[in-house]
């Protein structure tokens, strides 16, 4: 009798243990790729200089000191610069992160957006990177930024449900980086004259619309190069619009001030799938 109730709890066991190795497992969700769209910037549109000198303004907007730890926790802490501009407003408005191309500053970013922002009242947070080549990939970037935007929100009336992100060059690259890698507050994300590597792209749940502009002879972002970041980054599961800038190199700082609106526009447009023009 004693060997019987063994053998049958013997039996038991295995049928239970045979249930939990042979139960299939829950299905994931399958993997969604989001919509590429490739169009051409209509309309008028300013050319390049022949001479390609800018220098910043020395004073413009707010300049914040941010100290954060050093990497890893060893050694003293670290001062970083971030630029601002204040809407007008008390209430909560939407607010655009704005980073730099390589050998620039946060304020030549404050300088191409100033007036847009004073008309349409809203905030810019434009920090300074610490690198001169320009932004580095990865989440130390994320973490710099999540940290200016929370010392921002201390003294600027920020609507946590409308932050954007835009970026120049070097600038571009890593944003459309923290879009497709990192969980970022960003509802949307726009470009100028950059482009994430095919390689660095990962598959993306729940991934933001982006928004890449470039001209058609930028002698550092071929559209070859931009069109497969673009088809990578739509097939990670964004949607994708690539607006190629007719007769357009890489420089920005003649045409800055007269792209502000139209991307703000694709930026707050981010949830229509309407097709734009210009």
């Amino acid at each position: 009798m004693r060997l019987l109730s063994i053998l049958i709890c013997v039996s038991f066991i295995g049928v239970v243990l045979a249930g939990m190795i042979l139960k299939p497992a829950t299905p994931t969700a399958p993997h969604i790729p989001g919509v590429l769209i490739e169009e051409m910037f209509s309309g008028s549109l300013l050319r390049d200089p022949a001479v390609q000198d800018y220098s910043a303004p020395a004073q413009i907007g707010e300049t914040h000191i941010l100290t954060m730890p050093s990497l890893f926790g060893f050694g003293p802490e670290i001062e970083y610069e971030w630029h601002g501009v204040k809407s007008a407003s008390v209430t909560p408005r939407p607010t655009l992160v704005l980073l730099h191309g390589s050998g620039r500053d946060g304020r030549s970013m404050l300088d191409m957006w100033d007036d847009f922002a004073h008309e349409a009242d809203i905030n810019l947070i434009a920090p300074d990177s610490n690198n001169e080549a320009g932004w580095p990939l990865g989440q130390a970037t994320a973490d710099y930024l999540e940290a200016v935007l929370d010392d921002a929100a201390a003294t600027y009336s920020i609507d946590p449900d409308q932050i954007y992100l835009f970026g120049h060059s070097a600038g571009a690259g890593v944003a459309q980086y923290l879009a497709n890698r990192t969980d970022g507050p960003w509802r949307a994300v726009a470009t100028h004259a950059g482009a994430l590597s095919a390689s660095e792209v990962r598959q993306k749940p729940g991934a933001i619309p982006i928004y890449s502009f470039l001209g058609d002879q930028d002698p550092l972002v071929p559209t070859t190069f931009a069109q497969e970041s673009a088809e990578a980054l739509s097939n990670a599961g964004h949607r994708v619009e690539l607006i190629t800038m007719p007769h357009h190199g890489h420089w920005y700082y003649h045409i800055g001030p007269y792209m502000a609106e139209r991307v703000w526009d694709r930026l707050v447009s981010a949830q229509d799938s309407a097709s734009h023009s210009y």
